[in-house]
């Protein structure tokens, strides 16, 4: 092994899509394939905000996303909030705490407009129990959260702050450029995006306007926005 090398693109498997995994000829993490998979469940669609689930809850339904971003959020001990991931079209929130019949292990909540396919958790057991497509679903979600984690970790010990900032810029643009051809507003909070990216929020503000001077972010009304 020459060096490290950056994955490319960084928590990719967390925003985007897999387009290479396939259920029975479906391809099960492509939105088109999950239109047609879920189309017997209503989505029900959300503003920026809603809270799906709080840290604790016991599940009552697994969440599928159709379409948006959604933050995943944990309360410390001290009282201290943590975002802990970022999640978009294709991924099935709650599925392991309803296999394992625990509470959620931390919040959602919607950071754009969301469509949002809801399945009750024992009808979810149910059809992952049957060893047909949909359990076959549940291991590709699982694998990709593995690769998620394993995305971060390798992140964190190869990528400079730099080069995460710019990488998870790179996947919200990707996650929301069908809003806008032109720019796209940050939908974080800057301490949210100091967290995921490793640094502190005084850190972070050196780096963004490091990208501001590159070209690639502006700030407009109090807000970056993605060029």
């Amino acid at each position: 092994m020459s060096g490290c090398r950056p994955p490319s693109p960084v928590i990719s498997h967390a925003l985007e899509p897999d387009r290479s995994a396939r259920c029975g000829g479906m391809n099960v993490t492509d939105p088109d394939a999950w239109t047609a998979a879920l189309r017997r469940i209503p989505a029900q669609t959300y503003p920026a905000g809603v809270e799906l689930f709080d840290q604790g809850d016991t599940v009552r339904d697994v969440h599928f996303i159709g379409r948006g971003l959604v933050k995943l959020q944990h309360v410390c001990p001290d009282g201290r909030e943590a975002i802990v991931g970022l999640r978009s079209v294709g991924w099935i929130l709650g599925a392991a705490e309803s296999i394992l019949r625990q509470p959620y292990a931390v919040a959602a909540r919607t950071v754009t407009t969301c469509e949002i396919h809801r399945m009750e958790t024992a009808s979810f057991r149910n059809a992952a129990r049957k060893g047909n497509n949909s359990s076959w679903l549940v291991h590709v979600i699982h694998s990709r959260e593995v690769l998620t984690q394993l995305d971060q970790v390798v992140a964190f010990n190869c990528l400079t702050a730099h080069e995460r900032l710019r990488a998870l810029l790179h996947q919200l643009l990707t996650v929301m450029s069908n809003e806008t051809r032109f720019a796209v507003q940050v939908p974080l909070r800057d301490w949210e995006i100091a967290q995921l990216v490793g640094v502190t929020p005084q850190y972070l503000s050196r780096l963004m306007h490091k990208l501001e001077a590159e070209g690639l972010l502006s700030r407009r009304d109090h807000r970056w926005m993605i060029e």
